[in-house]
Parts: C-alpha cells; sequence; structure tokens
C-alpha cells in the first residue's frame, strides 16, 4: 500500500473515552461494553434501543463476547467505534461474507480504519467516521446537467464500511456500492447497485449520453478499481449472490452480481468472494466513453488525497 498520504493525527493517537485493556475474558469485556454503552447514550450517539440491545445480545452471547474482546484488542478499533459505536455490532450474522468468521471481520475491519487514518486526510476521514456524507466530486454532463459522486456510510453496513454513491441532478441514486479497505484481504465491494427501484431509464439518461455509453454501475466500479490501484491495493474482491449477507429477499440475484462479476473478468474464489482484475478488460471501448471514466476517476482520487472534502 502507498504511504505517501499521511494524516497529521492517526486514530491511533485520538484519545479514547475509556482506558484500553486488551486480553480480557468474555464475561468482562461485556461487563466494560455495558458501560461504555452507557457512557454513549449519555451522550446521545446509540439509535438502538436498550431492549432491542439486550435481547440481541442475550440471544448470542458468547458470539458477542468474542466479538467485543476482538474489538478491545485493537486500539485503532476501539478509537474507530468511539466516533462509530456501530462498530460494536459487527458480530451479528451476517458481514460482507456469510463466509467470514468473527476473526476474519476483526482483522478486516481492524485494516480498514487503519488505512481511513494512515491514508486519507484527518478532516475527511473523522467526517467519514462520523457517518457523515461528503461530495467527493460534481460531474457536469452538458445541457445544464449535472451528476455527483458522495461518500457516506453505506445503505447497510452489514455490506461493508464505506458507501459511494452516484447521484443524479435531481439527487437521486442511480448507482450505489459499500466497500471496505481490508489490507491484505485487498479492497471488498459488498454491495453494488444500479438505480433506485422506484427510477425509470430518464434518471440515468443524462449521466450515460455524456459519458458515451456507460452505464452509473459500470462507472462506479471503475471508481473502486481506481481507488484500489492507488493505493497499492493488490486484490479486488465482490462478493457471490450465494454469500452475500442480505440474501435473495433484498433482492440479491444471481443476474445482480455474478454476471457483473463475471463481466468484468472476475473469477470465482474462496470465501465467497471473486478475484477481480485491477484493470478493465474490455477492449471494444469508445474513446469517449474511456475518456469520461478516466476523468471521474481522476477527480474522485483528488478528493480523497486533499486536505478537505467538500459538504454535500
Amino acid at each position: 500500500m502507498s504511504a505517501h498520504h499521511h494524516a497529521p493525527q492517526t486514530l491511533s493517537d485520538l484519545p479514547l473515552g475509556w482506558p484500553g485493556q486488551p486480553g480480557h475474558g468474555g464475561l468482562l469485556a461485556l461487563l466494560e461494553h455495558a458501560r461504555r454503552r452507557a457512557a454513549l447514550r449519555r451522550r446521545q450517539v446509540l439509535p438502538e434501543g436498550r431492549l432491542r440491545y439486550l435481547l440481541n445480545s442475550l440471544v448470542a452471547l458468547p458470539r458477542h463476547a468474542a466479538w467485543l474482546k476482538l474489538v478491545g484488542s485493537s486500539r485503532t478499533m476501539r478509537a474507530a467505534a468511539e466516533l462509530n459505536p456501530r462498530l460494536y455490532e459487527r458480530w451479528q450474522p451476517h458481514y460482507i461474507s456469510r463466509d467470514f468468521d468473527l476473526a476474519a471481520r476483526a482483522r478486516m475491519v481492524d485494516a480498514h480504519y487503519r488505512f481511513l487514518s494512515k491514508e486519507l486526510p484527518e478532516r475527511l476521514s473523522r467526517r467519514l467516521l462520523k457517518g457523515h456524507d461528503v461530495r467527493l466530486a460534481t460531474l457536469p454532463l452538458g445541457g445544464g446537467e449535472m451528476a455527483y459522486l458522495h461518500a457516506r456510510a453505506p445503505e447497510n453496513e452489514s455490506c461493508g464500511e464505506l458507501g459511494l454513491v452516484l447521484l443524479n441532478g435531481d439527487k437521486e441514486v442511480i448507482a450505489s456500492c459499500a466497500i471496505t479497505f481490508a489490507g491484505e484481504e485487498g479492497v471488498l465491494l459488498g454491495a453494488l447497485r444500479g438505480p433506485w427501484a422506484c427510477l425509470d431509464r430518464s434518471a440515468m439518461l443524462p449521466l450515460i449520453r455524456a459519458s458515451g455509453g456507460l452505464r452509473p454501475r459500470d462507472l462506479l466500479f471503475a471508481v473502486v478499481r481506481a481507488l484500489a490501484r492507488h493505493y497499492g491495493f493488490r486484490r479486488l474482491r465482490g462478493v457471490s449472490a450465494e454469500a452475500h449477507p442480505l440474501g435473495r429477499r433484498a433482492g440479491v440475484t444471481m443476474a445482480a452480481y455474478d454476471r457483473f462479476w463475471r463481466r468484468h473478468g472476475g473469477i470465482a474464489g474462496d470465501h465467497g468472494c471473486y478475484e477481480l482484475p485491477l484493470v478493465s478488460v474490455a477492449n471494444d471501448e469508445s474513446g469517449e466513453r474511456e475518456t469520461f471514466r478516466h476523468e471521474v476517476c481522476e477527480v474522485t482520487l483528488r478528493a480523497f488525497t486533499r486536505a478537505a472534502g467538500t459538504a454535500a
């Protein structure tokens, strides 16, 4: 991974709201976590009610205790969880892929937040940690039409840690994805979707015309691929339909995922994920389409490396 971007303060340097004591057993971890949740609730940063949380925890007590112990062993995750308390809930099934166990989840989440703290500008990193909506790019499409690329909390956090969203001029979602910068496991794509179900083709037409026929989902995938290359990741992986955490009832079908990955050169790999090439395998792209894609990727990379994001 490249090391040419340095935040002035990393997550490991941030003050913690509780003392770090890694290595405790499951019961003590649960008691410490209960105290932390009480403190966070007094600050009104926990949306989940006490009763619902208690019931969920009791149903899977050993699993919950094991996850808290993993979080407690990482200063990076403890610091990140103070800004985003929902990290404590990553133990609940399933996460990114149904084939990832708790230890794998902990490694991926830890790697993601280490990446945010070390590679992104401090202000951008903290805003993303807090779940703020950050506009990364404004895309003029001609004829007064615009499109926008935003980073925000993913639509469903079981799919990953960071959401990227492509919006049309009316701020309607025409493509979205959830990604996790998972260190040696690569960049993980836990969700990659097209437009809102209520939208018709007309919502995407300005971008498709301006790009020479490039579909929004393909453009967003190109952005993720560019980020993976820029930061020196060796792997890019997309979750298969079978291993997807949301399942078929949430609209995850073979056509929605597996066929897309294969069209972009993906090969079925381990842990329910496709291994995806870091460069495009298409050889029939028009010059107009390639130019548009390159420009969008370049402006997005600048947003990830400059000192401050622009508010939505």
